[in-house]
């Protein structure tokens, strides 16, 4: 077993020593357009109950610096659900990201962008506990600052898929881990 471990360490080690494992990304975007989304479902066969609840979030940043973006977001999570009533509920604001400057010089693993983000969202709801529907209110009064951190895969030409985690921070709530996932296009500045 250890004989097996370090041939595969040195494969490793030699592999990464072949060429550069990092190097510059060419492409800065200029302009981003897309949206994220999350949610939880969940069926109970058992006594045919269902609670469906699915978050869109559309955004647009601009980026006037390389690889650090200013953008404005909306978010409506759709709420249903058959065996009680939920108001659906949303929030709005502003977030900056920052990607990576480096890049995998890979095949395939080239296509991989690396960024983090801060959120900062006015929101009509609050999660107060763990497996609970939120708190929802009459008029977007709670605050919400989530810092997602993931990697995007370039698709085709300007479009991307996004997987990320996020760490939400309800201010006079819970702080919880969710899933994020996305599509993205990205209009890119000319190289010079």
């Amino acid at each position: 077993m250890k004989k097996i471990l370090f041939l595969l360490l040195f494969f490793f080690a030699s592999n990464l020593t072949y060429g550069q494992f990092f190097i510059k990304h060419e492409e800065t975007p200029k302009f981003i357009f897309g949206f994220h989304s999350n949610g939880q479902i969940e069926n109970n066969h058992y006594n045919n109950t269902y609670l469906y609840l699915i978050d869109t979030e559309l955004h647009i940043s601009f980026y006037p610096i390389k690889n650090l973006g200013f953008g404005l977001m909306f978010d409506y999570m759709y709420t249903k659900c058959n065996y009680a009533y939920y108001p659906s509920f949303y929030s709005y604001g502003f977030f900056i990201r920052y990607y990576s400057s480096l890049k995998i010089n890979k095949t395939l693993l080239d296509r991989l962008r690396f960024f983090v983000e801060i959120d900062i969202n006015i929101a009509n709801y609050k999660i107060e506990k763990k497996h609970e529907y939120p708190t929802v209110y009459d008029k977007a009064n709670q605050i919400i600052i989530n810092i997602p951190v993931g990697f995007q895969f370039k698709i085709w030409k300007g479009l991307y898929y996004e997987t990320s985690i996020e760490y939400l921070i309800f201010l006079n709530g819970i702080n919880l881990f969710a899933p994020r996932i996305g599509l993205e296009y990205h209009f890119n500045k000319k190289k010079k």
